[in-house]
Parts: structure tokens; sequence; C-alpha cells
């Protein structure tokens, strides 16, 4: 199953793209994956849930948090030889008619950008003024000059009229990234993923590595590849276009688990520190009545573990070789004596499984072979307590709040309000 539902992107483009010829060519696309990529980390840090490679156009990118309007994406590279874009090139060469059918196509529902790596051309009424006029806020854009190129575009992009040719124009975003299919890997690099891995927390001497693990997994899923998901070939009708939807659509969490799975320490929290208390590890935490400075704590020292085990971990799985295993393993052991010891039927314990856990750790004669001290293995506990191998409460479903941490919160609540309220000198 996908993380996310399929998108809805207007009846004209729910069906598998006619022309579908972007896997057979898409090796030469060198460009395009890059400017996908970097949509691929703008996820990290934006309410972004998914992008979707080849379908109808280059690639589509989510709305804030899914909903509409999406993004329809053009990417055209163009030679420096040939050069900079003139108006008069937009509407076939620049493919500017193809995007205003796919816009058409999805019920104008969505927004369009439209990207090179080229210059525009300069000189009144040029494609460099109408980036300037379109690069602006749509309600403070200059609708009288807008006018003007619809009238010009219209009829060149198949547009019944210069009033659906202005919606379309109003609609659009177009800009130039610079470089080409080689400087552009730097580009994103430098500009995108070393600042997106130092908000993460994450040492941006990692930035190439994570980058290529985008580019990867922009690959994969132009040529509709998901090792994940079986290859089927007898579907038929929106079975198919889902399937095959499904498998070109790059989540937030299909793509962590390409960085995880590339020695990228990225972990789940990391990518919205602000969201820390949305994850199963908060949650399962708050079940366990532990305090708000545990919670807190908690994401910094699963990272610091993180980055060890990612550095860490072989290449090739042996139980002999793998240092991080063992230690894991140990750490688990530990949690199971301190569980045996301390749970209580109907009763709180996580804060004394915690203190005897983490004494226990201490104590411990564990002489790790990776450098890691007492908050690094803390971190590995709650690192093994996000994948649910350990619970400090009775089970429930870690997707959502567990049903008696809303009830004690209440009751807290309810005690505060009643406590007695100093004043002056006496209580009220």
């Amino acid at each position: 199953m996908h993380e996310e539902t399929a998108p809805l992107l207007g009846p004209g483009l729910s069906e598998k793209p006619t022309e579908d010829r972007g896997h057979e060519t898409a090796k030469w696309y060198a460009y395009q994956y890059a400017c996908t990529a970097r949509e691929c980390f703008a996820m990290l840090t934006k309410p972004r849930p998914w992008v979707l490679c080849e379908w109808h156009t280059d690639y589509v990118c989510a709305g804030p948090d899914g909903a509409q309007p999406h993004v329809l994406v053009s990417v055209k590279h163009r030679n420096q030889d040939q050069g900079a874009w003139s108006l008069a090139d937009l509407p076939t060469r620049g493919g500017f008619k193809v995007l205003y059918e796919r816009w058409i196509a999805s019920e104008k529902s969505n927004t369009c950008l439209w990207v090179t790596n080229n210059g525009f051309k300069v000189g009144e009424n040029q494609a460099r003024e109408l980036s300037r006029i379109l690069s602006a806020k749509s309600d403070s854009r200059d609708v009288e000059a807008l006018m003007w190129y619809a009238r010009h575009l219209h009829s060149a992009i198949g547009s019944s009229s210069v009033g659906e040719a202005l919606e379309f124009l109003s609609a659009l975003t177009m800009y130039s990234t610079g470089g080409d299919e080689h400087s552009m890997r730097a580009l994103v690099i430098e500009d995108t993923v070393r600042p997106t891995l130092a908000r993460l927390g994450v040492r941006s001497g990692f930035a190439r590595a994570a980058y290529d693990a985008a580019f990867s997994l922009v690959d994969e899923a132009v040529r509709g590849l998901d090792p994940r998901e079986p290859d089927i070939d007898w579907m038929v009708g929106n079975d198919l276009a889902n399937h095959s939807k499904g498998v070109r659509m790059i989540t937030k969490a299909r793509f962590l688990r390409r960085l995880q799975d590339s020695g990228i320490p990225i972990t789940s929290d990391a990518v919205d520190d602000q969201n820390a208390s949305g994850t199963a590890m908060s949650r399962k935490l708050r079940a366990g009545m532990l305090g708000p400075t545990v919670v807190s704590a908690a994401p910094r020292l699963r990272r610091r573990w993180y980055e060890i085990e990612a550095s860490f971990r072989p290449d090739v799985p042996s139980p002999i070789a793998d240092e991080v295993g063992r230690v894991r393993a140990e750490i688990l052991h530990y949690a199971l004596t301190a569980e045996t010891r301390t749970r209580r039927s109907e009763t709180a314990y996580g804060p004394q499984m915690h203190l005897e856990l983490s004494q226990l750790i201490s104590a411990a004669d564990l002489n790790p072979r990776i450098p890691v001290g007492l908050p690094e293995l803390m971190g590995c506990v709650y690192q093994l307590t996000d994948e649910c191998q350990i619970w400090w409460s009775d089970e429930f479903d870690p997707q959502h709040e567990a049903p008696w941490t809303a009830e004690i919160r209440r009751r807290d609540q309810h005690t505060q309000l009643s406590f007695p309220v100093f004043q002056g000198d006496s209580y009220a």
C-alpha cells in the first residue's frame, strides 16, 4: 500500500498518459531529474506530501498538505548555443501549448510552473518581461500587461479565447535556474541539499550522497519502478492507472526511506522538529506518562544515535560484523528486563521503567566498538521505541494518541484550574 492516496488532478489527468515515452528517453533528462530531486528535498521542510513523476507533465508537486491546487510542472532544457527563449519560442518549442492543454484537462483546478536552464530574451514585450510579470504575487500582477501577452499567445497555445489565455497566464509561474544538466547537480547540492540537511541537524558532508539518493529515486519513479510494489501487467482501466500513478509518486515517507537506506541519518521526527509531538515515539512516551523533558529530548538523542547507526551499518549483513545490530539487541534485552521489573497491570509504569532501563544501561559492560556513550545509547532506546520494539505502556495504535492520554490531560487541567492560587498574603 502507498502512504498517500493517489491525488485528484482533474478528470482529464486521471488516466494513464497516452503519450508515455518519458521512461524511454529519461536517461537523457538529467536536468529534469535534478529539478525533481530538488522538489523532493522541499518535502522535508514544507507541507508537501508527494511529488508525482512523468504524469501528463514532467512532474506534479502536491499542494499544501496534499490539497489542490497542485502544481503542474514543465521542465525545458535548452543548450546555451540555442540562445535565450524568445516569446515566439514559448508556445511550441517551449511547451506552453502542452502545459496549457494539461491545465485545461485538469479543469483549471491546478496551477502551472515552467522551468528552464536558459535565459529569456530581453526587450519590450519579450519573454524576460513576461517572466518578470509572472514572478510577482498573483494579487499584485500587472493585469493590463498580462492581457497583452494573452492576446499574442492565445492562438499559438490553442486557447479558445483571450480571456482563457489570460486565466492560464494568471495560473502560471516561469523562471530560469541557470546552469545545465551537469552544473545543476552542484547547484542543487549547494543551494538546496546542504541547507536542508543543516536545518534538520544533519552534517552537510552527507549532501552529495543525499542528492544521489534522490536522483536515483526519481529515475526509478519516472520509469515506473518501486521495489516494494509488484510489477503488474494484467491490470486495466482505473486499476492500472492508479497503480502506475502510485509507483511514480515519491511520497515523503518513500523519500525518507531511500535516504535512510543510503546511510543518510535523517529520522522521521527530524523532518519537522516542530511537529515532533506527532511522531509515534513521542505518542508512546506520553502514553507511558513520561514527562515533557523526556519527550522533548528524545528526538535529539535519537538523531545522535541514528547518525552513528547510519555510519557504522555494514554494507553486507553479518551477525559477526554488525556491531550496531549487537548494541541494538543488548538495549532491547535490557528494555525487556526493565519492563518485567516495573510493569503493573492497569498502572502507569513508564517513569519507573525509564529509570530502571537507564540504570541498567549505565551499569552494563557493553564495550561497544563504535563511538557511543550513554546519551547515544538512550537515543537507541528511543529509536527502538519509534520502531515499536519498546513500549512504555499497554499497546495502542501509535498513529494516534493513546486513549488514556487525553483523559489524563483533561484531569490535569481540571486539577490546575481547581488548585488554590496564591494572591498577596493568602490563597484564593
